[in-house]
């Protein structure tokens, strides 16, 4: 049976990506997960695997070619067996069968933009345009894939319902004001946003819905630094960083606190408790600002993950991240120490309800059992979701995690 492999809906938002290599040539014998392509996202360079043991039929896309999510781009079968030449590239419908044998094809779920009758918007921005009394369906959306910016509503809003733009209109391609007119005193050079700067763009105007308020608190991590240090003298085999620490501690935390770990939903006025705990941790690297997710962190060892926080990093630095490692984060940790910083403004990962930002660990003068001497101190700032939680259960979440890493005796039994 020929098998019609589409480029799969990797969620996340993620509607298109880019032809990086192509690993296969047709007429080669290929096994089941055996990488097929590199395909760069807006989030990173993936592999994609085979989805069965067969032969190379047909290659419909190239190097450097831009597909989008649903689109065929190989055909798998038995060496006999004859793929289309142009296979329906319509996701929901379902190839013809060939004369004599079957053919197969991944239908990947659609989205359709206003023109099709529903509009791509997030709960924040459908929100927005419910506060500021704009049709979505007669909004042409600017983000990846015609998602609909909050921008996109503030502009038809500006203009009036009257000029409220038709998505299948002509004039709809103006609905926005031009930016390229604006004069510039000196030497300017423009470098369009890739794809890892336009999602974190799309990501930062979802955040400004979000009534984001925010508590920080002084840890000390004295007690933490002296574990450390006794651990690498008498276990240096055992890998631990205080970042595995904190994320450990975090899960725990989070488990007595729901709130942190939940999600607002705008449309039916809910707040969905999530019962799992993945941690993102974002990551800087040369590409903008990438979030792999340790999976499951309740359930593993403090070694454990800071292994994988090790694996993880490097693979987001590299864009050689799957993309199954940058999904379904509950709650994110931005760390500014590393660059010297000593308090940050995190902001919420939508959509989730809080995010925590660190800042260097210092020797700080601070008074301690009646004396003044030096402890190691590092500020932890909180942002969260004010629709979903309060100051006082900021607090408190704060006060539960502050004990475990400054009592890190009660962690030991998770190393």
């Amino acid at each position: 049976m020929v098998y019609l492999f589409k480029f799969p809906d990797v969620g996340e938002g993620i509607h298109e990506g880019t032809v990086v290599k192509v690993l296969v040539t047709e007429g080669q014998s290929v096994k089941t997960d055996e990488p097929l392509f590199e395909v760069e996202t807006d989030k990173a360079v993936v592999e994609l695997p085979s989805p069965q043991t067969g032969v190379v039929l047909k290659l419909y896309v190239k190097q450097g070619d831009a597909i989008k999510v649903g689109q065929t781009i190989i055909a798998i079968g038995a060496q006999d067996e004859k793929a289309p030449d142009k296979p329906d590239e319509t996701p929901a419908q379902a190839a013809v069968p060939q004369a004599g044998k079957g053919t197969q094809t991944i239908a990947a779920p659609t989205q359709t933009s206003a023109a099709g009758g529903k509009a791509i918007a997030t709960p924040a921005v459908r929100s927005l345009a419910q506060k500021l009394g704009v049709d979505l369906e007669k909004v042409k959306g600017t983000g990846m894939g015609g998602r609909i910016m909050p921008s996109d509503v503030e502009n038809v809003a500006k203009a009036g319902p009257a000029s409220a733009p038709s998505a299948s209109s002509p004039s709809s391609q103006t609905a926005q004001p031009s930016q390229t007119q604006i004069a510039f005193a000196g030497p300017a050079e423009r470098t369009p946003l890739s794809g890892v700067r336009k999602a974190i763009a799309e990501r930062m105007t979802q955040w400004l819905s979000i009534p984001q308020a925010g508590v920080s608190e002084d840890f000390d991590f004295t007690k933490l630094y002296e574990l450390r240090e006794k651990l690498k003298r008498e276990k240096p085999e055992l890998k631990t960083t205080y970042l595995s620490f904190i994320v450990k501690a975090l899960a725990l935390a989070l488990q007595k606190h729901p709130s942190l770990n939940a999600t607002f939903l705008q449309e039916t006025q809910e707040i969905a408790f999530k019962k799992y705990y993945n941690i993102g941790i974002a990551t800087d690297t040369e590409h903008g600002l990438i979030v792999p997710v340790v999976k499951n962190a309740d359930k593993k060892k403090i070694s454990e993950i800071a292994a994988e926080i090790e694996v993880l990093a490097k693979g987001a630095r590299e864009r050689k991240i799957r993309l199954e490692d940058l999904k379904d984060g509950t709650f994110t940790i931005t760390n500014v120490g590393s660059f010297g910083g000593v308090a940050v403004a995190p902001v919420i990962n939508y959509p989730e309800s809080a995010i925590l930002g660190l800042s260097k660990m210092r020797d700080t003068p601070v008074v301690f059992e009646g004396r003044i001497v030096a402890r190691k101190i590092m500020r932890f700032d909180l942002g969260f979701d004010h629709r979903v939680l309060d100051g006082g259960d900021a607090m408190r979440f704060i006060e539960e995690l502050k004990d475990y890493l400054e009592n890190p005796e009660k962690l030991e039994q998770y190393l």
